[in-house]
C-alpha cells in the first residue's frame, strides 16, 4: 500500500459501538471506499469524517436489527477477519486496514461473480452495508437530490437533542 492510500484510511474509531464489532469496522473501512468510490469526498479529512459518520449511522442501524440478523452480521465479520479466509478470499496476509484498495476490489469482484452462493451472499452483504452506511447520512441525500424522509427521524440513543 502506498503512502497516499495509507493516509486516506483513518484509524479505528475510539468511540464505543453498539453493534458494529472492531473486526466489522476494520473490514468496512477497507470495503466502503471501494464500493462507494467517488461518492465519498475526495479530500482526506472530509473523507475520514464521512466514513466515520457512515459507520456510526450503520452501527445504529445494526443495533436495531433483530438479534438473529445481528448475530449473522457478527459471524460474517468474524469469518472475514480470520487469516485463513483472508488468504483464500482476499489473497493477502495483511490485516484489513492494510489491504490495498485494488486487492479489496478484486476480492469483491470475485465474490460477486462466484459460482458459490455463499460468496455471492458475502459480496451482497458487504456492498449493502457500505451503501446503507453512506446513504443513511443526510449529507449524502443532497448529492442525489433526495429531500429527506417525509417524517423526522427519532434521535439515536445517546445523541444530543
Amino acid at each position: 500500500m502506498n503512502e497516499s492510500e495509507r493516509l486516506q484510511r483513518s484509524p479505528i474509531s475510539p468511540l464505543a459501538r453498539a453493534a458494529l464489532s472492531r473486526q466489522g469496522e476494520e473490514i468496512l473501512r477497507a470495503v466502503a471506499p471501494v464500493v462507494l468510490g467517488s461518492l465519498l469526498p475526495a479530500e482526506r479529512g472530509a473523507r475520514a469524517e464521512a466514513l466515520e459518520a457512515g459507520l456510526s449511522s450503520l452501527d445504529d442501524y445494526l443495533a436495531h436489527l433483530s438479534l438473529p440478523l445481528q448475530r449473522e452480521t457478527r459471524l460474517l465479520f468474524g469469518a472475514l477477519a480470520l487469516l485463513p479466509l483472508r488468504l483464500v478470499l482476499v489473497r493477502t496476509w495483511s490485516r484489513w486496514p492494510d489491504v490495498a484498495p485494488e486487492r479489496v476490489e478484486a476480492f469483491l469482484r470475485r465474490a460477486q461473480e462466484s459460482r458459490f452462493f455463499l460468496l455471492r451472499r458475502v459480496y451482497t452483504s458487504l456492498q449493502s452495508l457500505a451503501v446503507i452506511a453512506w446513504f443513511d447520512l443526510p449529507a449524502a441525500w443532497n448529492e442525489i437530490g433526495y429531500p429527506g424522509p417525509p417524517i423526522e427521524r427519532p434521535a439515536a440513543a445517546g445523541a444530543p437533542s
